[in-house]
């Protein structure tokens, strides 16, 4: 219930930073508040709500997903020069770098979800074919994080800007959407009556 609130929070308040004029200052508590959702899930409230029941793979993935999601931005602030794009030679290396630097985190954080999200559906804490829910809302991320690059490697002068602008705030808004859903399904799965011995669940449920 906790961590799907969480998730729930951080979604409406991405999407209100990102539609309020003025709300950008604020854009890094939805982000904690989805580091936190995480953590919950990963490690649970007393005994139990683990989703990955805290065997280690599945735990320790989610765990460091919840850190390098914060981490990564920081990250490339740190390994890329603050004015890469100096002289000709300069600016071409200086794009080189940022984007490897962007691939390679992006890489990581994949990676990190993808073990995460297989790790929930195979150990099954989550109840029925609900458990897979983790790994449809990914699969649904990354379709959208490719059409995203796909339209930005694309002939721009050939595309209106304002339907470019418009198709990304769509595609950013659906993904925001994937982490919603997580949050209110963990929600509605956390007030269904417990059936048998699930260890979402506390034993004194």
């Amino acid at each position: 219930m906790l961590g799907g609130g969480l998730l729930t929070a951080s979604a409406l308040l991405h999407l209100w930073a990102t539609s309020v004029p003025g709300a950008g200052g604020f854009e890094f508590v939805p982000d904690l508040l989805f580091t936190a959702g995480l953590v919950v899930f990963a490690i649970g409230l007393g005994a139990s709500g683990s989703v990955t029941a805290r065997r280690p793979l599945g735990t320790v993935a989610l765990i460091a997903l919840a850190v390098w999601l914060p981490a990564a931005p920081l990250l490339q602030e740190l390994i890329v020069p603050s004015n890469p794009m100096g002289d000709m030679v300069d600016g071409n290396a200086g794009a080189q770098l940022i984007g490897m630097v962007g691939i390679s985190t992006e890489v990581v954080s994949l990676g990190l979800a993808l073990i995460a999200v297989v790790q929930i559906g195979r150990i099954g804490v989550i109840p029925h074919a609900w458990r897979w829910a983790p790994l449809w809302a990914l699969a649904a991320v990354v379709a959208m994080r490719l059409l995203s690059v796909g339209l930005l490697m694309g002939p721009i002068e050939a595309v209106d800007q304002n339907a470019l602008v418009g198709i990304l705030s769509l595609l950013g808004f659906l993904g925001v959407c994937a982490v919603g859903f997580l949050g209110v399904l963990a929600i509605v799965l956390a007030a269904r009556p417990v059936r048998g011995t699930t260890r979402v669940y506390s034993s004194g449920q």
